[in-house]
């Protein structure tokens, strides 16, 4: 008989864990679904990545601030248009937060660093280019987000080096 009482403590203990640890991966996988959308061109698919609303600072000098989701397909897509790329975001640091009541949604924050290689075809075959970036994320997590419930409502990148390789592969870079 003392037996279930106890369950039921240990159960309750490790709900908040099991609860981050679900967070924590279903957050990952929004990072990763980033990747995908923009290697394949799925711009449409940002949607499951993207809140409607948010903002993406993609660094440089000056830096272009994308607001809305519109916005955001729209520079991502004239960034990799016509090109072979293939997106690499690692070293994630996630760090979840209480419900923000302003914002009716758990908030968290993601660091990730990204690297972006741009492969040449036709007479580029076998060169590439590459940008290395930091990314700085917020994300929310609303009943309205959908089945997985995290989307990024700022994104800043951070350009940590010029882009190495022959540049005239990358797009927004131009020959």
């Amino acid at each position: 008989m003392l037996l279930l009482p106890t369950l039921i403590t240990l159960l309750s203990l490790l709900t908040p864990a099991l609860t981050s640890c679900a967070d924590n991966l279903a957050i990952r996988n929004v990072l990763s679904e980033y990747a995908f959308d923009i290697d394949s061109k799925a711009f449409s698919s940002l949607s499951a990545v993207f809140t409607t609303n948010a903002t993406y600072t993609f660094g440089g000098s000056p830096p272009v601030v994308a607001v809305g989701l519109t916005q955001i397909e729209a520079v991502l897509s004239s960034a990799v248009v016509g090109a072979v790329t293939q997106t690499a975001i690692s070293t994630n640091f996630i760090t979840l937060t209480d419900f923000d009541t302003l914002r009716n949604a758990t908030v968290a924050t993601a660091k990730s660093y990204s690297v972006s290689t741009y492969l040449g075809q036709g007479n580029l075959t076998g060169q590439i280019a590459q940008g290395f970036a930091r990314l700085d994320d917020v994300l929310v997590k609303t009943a309205a987000s959908g089945s997985n419930g995290w989307r990024i409502e700022s994104r800043v990148l951070t350009l940590l080096s010029p882009f190495t390789g022959n540049t005239a592969i990358v797009p927004a870079l131009g020959p």
